[in-house]
């Protein structure tokens, strides 16, 4: 039993000289900073020092309710975060030397406010958040334009919650006004949705659209969040956003998407069109508006609807030719003039095979034609994918339908010579 006792004792005193040492590390952080602050040009070490010990101060664990040593933390880390913004102002290119500072100086001031207390401590603590959102926004902006979603999120929503413990005790809020604040809400949500932290964008999204934020982006937003968990619920809030907001191109590009990707070709052509109105010059539109009538093309004449399948394939042809009038060098729609001839050929082919038993002098005859307008749809073709090809060597469909021409025309070298690419391409994936 004494021998418990002793090791019991030895325990609680390990545990009391480490509670100590973190106190002490603390205070010493505390007097480095003022030392660093009274000429920082010459006591960068100080300021390397002070993070060293506050880090393991804090890191102890016993010190995770002291308002004193968060306050501390933060202050540490605000003057990590100024050398960085410092680098800035001298090369907007310049890298961050402590990325994690802005952070941590937020949480530091914002736990010394949540352990506050004395009257005094709580006092700095709002002083400490006061000071450093401005520069933790900055850098969130920094972050984004770098494409660091996650940290650009992180800050910027540490700039929201830090304006709201400013407003909750009644010191003067960072921001200047409610537009201000929820445009900040509405950053955050984008910096998560941008960087897939979709639980994060959900909330802020749900938030900003039950505050009825006046701003298309966050229906758009919002139906990308819930459209993989409730298609129904995500078609209701695009459907209420493409009515509160009947102008906005981005709603009917999103529109648009929900259709394609649920196939509703028919509806598709009006958005479509109404979007090439707003955009005239929209190679995208054009070559989409092909695209769909090709594929409605391909529907009538499968089902032997002759009339409606000529209709569609002009129209497809005739979309994918604007789109080549503004430019053209552009890939998708010289490769998809050639799949629209090739498919149509292809389709001849069928007929083809189907005629190919009958010997009769009708059906000979048949045959013949199909054949005709098969070369005839092939030969068509070919420009279109060679062209491609100059435009994207490495387009694997462009190289396979270029070498199943070369075989129908019966030009087997070069038949071989785009099987060798074909192969040659395969090898590199």
């Amino acid at each position: 039993m004494k021998k418990l006792i002793i090791i019991l004792s030895s325990f609680f005193l390990v545990l009391g000289l480490n509670a100590q040492d973190a106190e002490k590390d603390m205070k010493k952080a505390a007097r480095l900073v003022g030392t660093y602050n009274l000429d920082p040009s010459n006591n960068g070490d100080k300021l390397d020092e002070a993070r060293t010990l506050i880090e393991n101060a804090m890191s102890s664990g016993n010190l995770k309710e002291s308002s004193k040593a968060w306050n501390t933390q933060g202050k540490v880390f605000n003057e990590l975060m100024n050398k960085d913004i410092q680098l800035l102002v001298l090369d907007p290119e310049s890298e961050l030397k402590n990325p994690e500072a802005p952070l941590k100086a937020y949480e530091g001031y914002a736990n010394a406010l949540k352990y506050a207390a004395k009257g005094f401590e709580k006092k700095d603590a709002l002083k400490g958040i006061s000071t450093i959102l401005a520069n933790v926004n900055y850098l969130g902006s920094i972050f984004y334009q770098r494409q660091n979603f996650v940290k650009a999120f992180e800050l910027f929503n540490a700039t929201v919650k830090g304006d709201k413990l400013l407003v909750d005790n009644k010191e003067l809020p960072f921001f200047q006004s409610d537009e201000e604040r929820m445009d900040q809400k509405y950053y955050s949500g984008i910096a998560a949705l941008s960087g897939e932290m979709m639980d994060e964008a959900k909330m802020i999204f749900e938030d900003l659209y039950a505050s009825e934020y006046d701003n298309p982006a966050v229906y758009e937003a919002l139906y990308k969040v819930k459209k993989d968990e409730n298609m129904e619920e995500a078609e209701a809030i695009l459907t209420k956003g493409r009515e509160k907001f009947p102008d906005d191109v981005g709603m009917l590009y999103a529109e648009i998407n929900h259709m394609l990707s649920q196939g509703r070709l028919d509806e598709l052509i009006d958005r479509l069109k109404i979007a090439l109105e707003k955009e005239p010059s929209n190679l995208s539109v054009m070559t989409t508006l092909g695209n769909v009538y090709d594929q409605l093309y391909q529907k009538a004449n499968a089902s032997g609807d002759e009339a409606k399948a000529a209709e569609c394939f002009d129209a497809a042809l005739d979309y994918f030719n604007r789109a080549l009038e503004q430019d053209a060098d552009f890939f998708d729609a010289n490769y998809s003039i050639g799949q629209l001839y090739y498919n149509k050929a292809a389709a001849t082919t069928q007929l083809m095979n189907e005629l190919a038993n009958d010997y009769s002098k009708e059906g000979t005859a048949k045959y013949d034609k199909a054949k005709e307008d098969s070369d005839e749809m092939f030969e068509k073709a070919l420009p279109y994918f060679q062209k491609s090809e100059k435009i994207n060597g490495k387009d694997m469909n462009t190289l396979i339908a270029l070498k199943e021409i070369f075989a129908r025309k019966n030009q087997f070298d070069k038949a071989e010579e785009y099987k060798a690419k074909i192969e040659a391409l395969n090898a590199e994936q």
